[in-house]
This record gives structure tokens, C-alpha cells and sequence, in this order.
């Protein structure tokens, strides 16, 4: 598919069968997608982008009405903790982390990491 990334997304049927990762070239179309798939079946919706990227797309999400149920769904940062550096890494922990929540497994998701406060809303330090 060679599309805006929202116009991609509405191409797409989300089932729960569907595992989403949104790996764009930055917050602007993560936000535009994502807004094509509050309320999907999807059982996991990742998103990669640094903490910092994660909190201004959560905190943008908000602004715009989205439900918190939904933004707490969203694996960002992406990818189970296993110290990954390198793409081939990065590649792995985000598998490790479908195969965790599509199996019902117990590994430490990287957006655990991010501190509740920090998770809801940004602040001015």
C-alpha cells in the first residue's frame, strides 16, 4: 500500500485477530491513525517513538476527545524490555511483546516503564 498513512488504515479490516504496530515518520500520522482505530477489536495496538514522542501523541489524543480507556490500550513505547539497541533488536522485543499479550504472558512491556503521573498527562517541570 502506498498511501497517506490515514488513508491506509481505513483500507485495513481491524479484528481481533489483528495485531497493529505503527512504526510512521512521526506523531503527526501516529495521531492519524490512530484516531482510525479507537474502538477497533484489535487486541494489541503498538506504537514506537520515544517516551517523549508516546506522551505529546497520548496528551494530543486526549485533547481531541479520545477516550483514556483507549490511550491506556496502546503499547508505546513499544516492545517488551530486553535492553534493545540495534533494528534486529527492536524488531524482536516488539514480537516478544504480541506474543506476551496474545498468549497471556507476564513480560515487562516497555510503557510500564513510563511513571503513571507522566502516563496521564504531561507537566511543566
Amino acid at each position: 500500500m502506498v498511501e497517506p498513512f490515514d488513508q491506509a488504515i481505513r483500507a485495513v479490516t481491524l479484528s481481533a485477530w489483528t495485531y497493529l504496530v505503527l512504526v510512521t515518520r512521526g506523531h503527526e500520522h501516529d495521531e492519524a491513525t490512530l484516531r482510525h482505530v479507537v474502538g477497533s477489536a484489535a487486541p494489541y495496538i503498538g506504537m514506537i517513538g520515544s517516551r517523549r514522542r508516546v506522551l505529546v501523541v497520548f496528551e494530543r489524543l486526549r485533547a481531541m476527545g479520545v477516550p483514556e480507556e483507549f490511550v491506556k490500550r496502546i503499547y508505546a513505547p513499544i516492545g517488551v524490555d530486553i535492553g534493545a539497541r540495534t533494528p534486529e533488536e527492536i524488531a524482536l522485543a516488539i514480537l516478544a511483546e504480541i506474543v506476551s499479550v496474545k498468549r497471556g504472558g507476564r513480560a515487562s512491556s516497555l510503557r510500564d516503564l513510563l511513571p503513571e503521573p507522566r502516563r496521564r498527562r504531561i507537566t511543566s517541570s
